[in-house]
């Protein structure tokens, strides 16, 4: 069985989540390879490391623009200030899936691979580039920008793994799909519309982040709990009383009074799981004990 840290949080509670634009297909039809790329933007900056596992988190990989094309295509997801980052006289942006075998300090352009093992034939470098800068060992993919300040481009750059955060902090990473995953998701089940609608997503179960999910109490409310049911996404479920609550043999208790938080682990097996949510409040203050159901949720762990 799956398992995974849970606490409780409160209405107050932000969180720093990556992130992430809307998967984009690059159709056959078109002239492409029929893959799908999504950009991930990283605010407080992410290593070359750190955004290679999580791309595989993802169910994906660091992307790997092998042609001019799909240079240009992959590009365009990124073209966007907010994926950029001033550093000097150059503009850097985001983590592709390139990187050295080996590199002895004086050899920056020999030994380049992709993570996907396909042939290193074609490449984008940008004027000077690689080029190891002030001595350091640059292994690492990324794109750049030499010019006016704020600009970007399609061009290429070797950078440190260690950029994060101790120099310029690149901001995020391009993912490569060979078919698309699935896409988080929450659905409210209320069956015959008997009970309260006051749980909620507070946000979706996206691999790799800490989900959210809202109970509203009241005036007479304790405390309020969710019940969490982990199930494959093939599973039936049932409806009883109008909510997918019985036989469902529930794996976790969320108490607390508010925002319930579940970190959702960075492992692509998670990918297309369903998690079934029971919000229960119970109502005690100025009056006899009383459990009250809430209306369920019907969640899809995705990207």
């Amino acid at each position: 069985m799956k398992k995974l840290l849970l606490g409780a949080g409160s209405l107050a509670l932000t969180l720093a989540v990556p992130a992430t634009a809307q998967l984009l297909h690059w159709p056959t039809t078109s002239g492409g390879n029929g893959h799908y790329y999504q950009a991930v933007l990283e605010p407080s900056g992410i290593s070359w490391t750190q955004a290679r596992a999580a791309a595989q988190a993802r169910g994906g990989y660091l992307a790997t623009p092998t042609s001019g094309a799909e240079n240009t295509f992959v590009f365009q997801l990124v073209d966007d200030p907010q994926y950029w980052v001033q550093s000097g006289n150059s503009n850097i942006g985001p983590w592709l899936g390139g990187y050295q075998t080996f590199d002895n300090g004086s050899t920056p352009h020999a030994n380049w691979a992709w993570v996907t093992g396909e042939p290193w034939s074609f490449t984008s470098w940008a004027p000077g580039e690689p080029n190891n800068f002030a001595g350091l060992i640059e292994d690492y993919l990324g794109y750049k920008c030499s010019g006016p300040s704020n600009c970007r481009s399609s061009s290429w750059n070797d950078a440190q793994v260690g950029d994060n955060p101790t120099s310029f902090g690149i901001k995020g990473y391009v993912v490569e799909y060979d078919t698309p995953p699935p896409a988080a998701s929450c659905t409210v089940r209320n069956g015959n519309g008997v009970n309260p609608l006051d749980c909620v997503c507070a946000t979706l179960p996206v691999v790799g982040t800490t989900w959210q999910i809202g109970t509203s109490p009241n005036a007479n409310t304790a405390f309020t709990a969710v019940l969490l049911s982990l199930q494959p996404a093939s599973t039936p479920l049932p409806l009883l009383g109008g909510e997918l609550l019985i036989d469902l043999g529930f794996h976790f208790q969320l108490p607390g009074n508010g925002v319930h938080t579940m970190p959702v682990p960075p492992d692509s097996s998670w990918l297309g799981f369903r998690v079934v949510v029971q919000g229960v409040r119970l109502d005690a203050v100025g009056g006899p004990l009383q459990v009250v159901l809430l209306n369920a949720l019907d969640a899809v762990v995705g990207i």
